[in-house]
């Protein structure tokens, strides 16, 4: 499926820039109108209140666009600083699609059967090895596609946890994987971490004057019946939300 070359693109750039948090907390320039330009669009970076951009490591211009988000407090080593209410790294990467007309939208169900394969493995891997990951709960919700994986390698970012939140949208043409990771030291419950995660992304939209989709969740799981009969999917369901946070655990009776 033609999804798995764009899709790699994106999680190979999360996984190349996570390094680069390594030196959160140092002394830096911090912007709160941070901007990428990809594919001639321009996306403005927006998060919830207390994150802001480290760009002393984000790569504005590279392609995809990596972004690394911390708390305010930290990242500008001021305690009067402001600080999100959820402890937690951010993450953004943009990337201009290498396959014309190529869509998260449109492909959620291949996008599980990649993340779910070994190359997809490999590719969300801080090690590249496809062993090191587990893939927790998928699902989309009609535009977006989310992914909550834990990825048992050596992490690059200090006392980052291995538990992550990960989605993947369209953006103004553009494609979007945003991230929330949590610390060792105070774990994200999947709620909190999912729910900041759709914070971020509705924000995203937000700022570059794309409306919020309402959200109607569906599966895209694939179980092994269904990975080995590629013409049928595993019991699509659609349940509405009006936009609000349904919990991980009906997500996992739904879709089990």
């Amino acid at each position: 499926m033609r999804i798995g070359g764009v899709i790699l693109i994106l999680a190979l750039g999360l996984a190349g820039c996570g390094g680069a948090g390594a030196r959160l907390g140092g002394t830096s320039t911090v912007s709160r109108d941070t901007t990428v330009i990809s594919g001639g669009e321009t996306i403005a970076i927006a998060a919830p209140p207390g994150f802001c951009v480290d760009e002393t490591v984000s790569q504005t211009k590279s392609q995809p666009a990596f972004i690394l988000l911390g708390s305010c407090r930290v990242i500008r080593s001021n305690a009067f600083a402001s600080a999100p209410e959820v402890r937690a790294l951010l993450t953004a990467s943009i990337s201009t699609p290498t396959i014309e007309g190529a869509t998260v939208q449109d492909n959620a169900v291949g996008m599980d059967r990649f993340f779910r394969s070994d190359t997809g493995k490999t590719a969300l891997s801080r090690s590249s090895e496809p062993e090191t990951i587990e893939i927790l709960d998928t699902f989309h919700d009609g535009s977006t596609y989310f992914l909550h994986a834990s990825d048992s390698s050596e992490g690059v970012v200090p006392e980052a946890a291995n538990e992550y939140w990960r989605a993947y949208f369209d953006l103004k043409g553009q494609l979007v994987a945003l991230s929330v990771i949590g610390f060792v030291s105070r774990p994200l419950s999947p709620e909190t971490g999912l729910e900041t995660l759709q914070h971020f992304t509705d924000l995203m939209r937000e700022k570059n004057g794309v409306p919020v989709p309402p959200r109607t969740i569906v599966t895209t799981r694939v179980t092994e019946n269904v990975a080995t009969n590629p013409d049928r999917t595993d019991g699509r369901v659609t349940t509405p939300t009006n936009g609000g946070l349904i919990g991980v655990g009906l997500f996992r009776r739904i879709f089990n």
